[in-house]
């Protein structure tokens, strides 16, 4: 699962990332503010390119509130966590099974945070591609009015490193889990309205970047506060454990 990340990069940087080779850019009206650690329980908003907008990137609180939700969103959010979609039930699920077929995007991020069990002792891990590269996660939304908007990301089984990392034991009918993180050359495909309904489940069978994440320990401030946000949180910090080939 993923409940915190970063976006550290300035809005320059992300759009001179993005228009190498199409033409993105950041809501006219946007203050767009990096952040160096964004917890889904803060309610914050995370930024987005949607489906049906898809050359601009706008803010969106993380935690998708479904269409038969959006008379009382606080009840639901309340009772529900909607940060991440299990790619397993997501064409089932009622939360988003709309979203799935018709409102795929892409959540911007370059780095988020897995936490490693030691004993009764929890330490987050920073994970990032080289020189911090701008990513996707593969993502779907909900717009309540105009230009509010909802999201999750689309979480898959964990491959070796992800089960290293994120190894507390999972629930008897799950499996370890690692937020999707869209190959680059994907990144249109998702966001496409034709794309049918057996390529999106392709998509997500093996569409995990081709590139190599690096991760370390950070400091645990951020389990004791959600909303911490200071570069800091991005330094290493000494291991509880040695378990890494790295």
């Amino acid at each position: 699962m993923c409940y915190a990340k970063s976006l550290t990069k300035s809005q320059n940087e992300i759009e001179e990332e993005f228009n190498q080779n199409n033409q993105i850019q950041f809501a006219t009206w946007l203050e767009y503010e990096p952040y160096f650690h964004r917890s889904a329980f803060t309610k914050q908003n995370i930024y987005i390119i949607p489906q049906d907008d898809n050359t601009f990137i706008y803010p969106a609180a993380w935690g998708l509130i479904p269409g038969y939700a959006q008379e009382d969103p606080e009840s639901f959010r309340k009772k529900y966590s909607t940060a991440n979609a299990r790619k397993e039930n997501v064409f089932e699920s009622p939360v988003y099974r709309n979203s799935i077929r018709s409102k795929r995007c892409l959540i911007l991020a370059d780095g988020f945070f897995e936490p490693h069990t030691v004993g009764k002792e929890s330490q987050p891990y920073y994970f990032h591609l080289e020189d911090r590269k701008l990513f996707c996660f593969a993502g779907v939304y909900n717009e309540l009015g105009s230009d509010f908007y909802t999201s999750a990301l689309i979480t898959v089984p964990a491959n070796e490193l992800f089960a290293k990392v994120h190894n507390k034991k999972p629930a008897k009918s799950s499996t370890h889990r690692m937020p999707l993180v869209l190959n680059e050359d994907l990144y249109w495909e998702w966001l496409n309205p034709d794309t049918p309904e057996d390529k999106i489940k392709e998509l997500m069978n093996v569409g995990f970047t081709r590139d190599d994440f690096t991760t370390y320990p950070v400091s645990n401030v951020i389990n004791k506060n959600r909303g911490y946000n200071e570069p800091d949180i991005l330094e290493p910090v000494p291991p509880l454990d040695i378990f890494l080939d790295v």
